[in-house]
């Protein structure tokens, strides 16, 4: 196998170990994060509507808030095992590391392509063993962000040796349509709300 396969193989390699661990970290941090979010903010608008109990938009503002109620609860569902999602993701993080090492040793040349194989395919064996494949929803997006803006600096590597655009690599295609529509729902409820309609 030429240097440039064995290079193009562990970038492949590295963009799956990386994201697949990003995305275990996202679901930990979703998980263990959010429904406090959830609570802090329905709690405070919970106590705004009890100083203006009258206003024309409290039946809206508390559905709004049952609806992240509802949120609340289906985060919950993975909370029992969020530990396992953090200790598989700093397995990932490990595996990732090897590659990474792997990589360097094949770019300086300092490398035989049997004990490169060997690595890679225990690597490889282990990776498959790890993952959790049921995920919570969104995940993926936050670990994109993960993967590409708050640890640009390790991934960097691979992202240039496969040349991943922005649209549709770095930031996914289903992010941008959701986003598009969540704008024009904001916008409706504001019109609503002002009495547009």
């Amino acid at each position: 196998m030429t240097k440039e396969l064995l290079i193009e193989e562990l970038s492949n390699h590295a963009y799956s170990i990386s994201y697949t661990c990003n995305k275990h970290f996202a679901t930990y941090d979703i998980v263990e994060k959010v429904p406090g979010g959830i609570g802090l903010f329905t709690m405070i608008i919970g106590i705004v509507q009890l100083r203006y109990p009258n206003w024309k938009h409290s039946i809206d503002i508390s559905m709004v808030l049952i609806i992240l109620g509802v949120i609340g609860l289906y985060i919950s569902f993975y909370n029992h095992k969020k530990d396992s999602y953090n200790e598989k993701g700093i397995k990932l993080s490990e595996l990732y590391n090897k590659i990474t090492q792997l990589y360097r040793e094949v770019k300086s040349d300092n490398y035989t392509e049997e004990a490169i194989r060997i690595e890679i395919d225990t690597t490889m064996d282990e990776f498959y063993k790890v993952g959790v494949s049921q995920q919570i929803m969104i995940s993926d997006w936050y670990a994109h962000y993960k993967m590409f803006i708050k640890k640009k600096t390790r991934t960097q590597w691979f992202v240039d040796e496969l040349e991943i655009p922005f649209w549709g690599g770095k930031v996914p295609l289903t992010f941008v349509g959701m986003s598009f529509l969540l704008i024009v729902l904001v916008t409706f409820l504001i019109v609503y709300l002002t009495g547009g309609f």
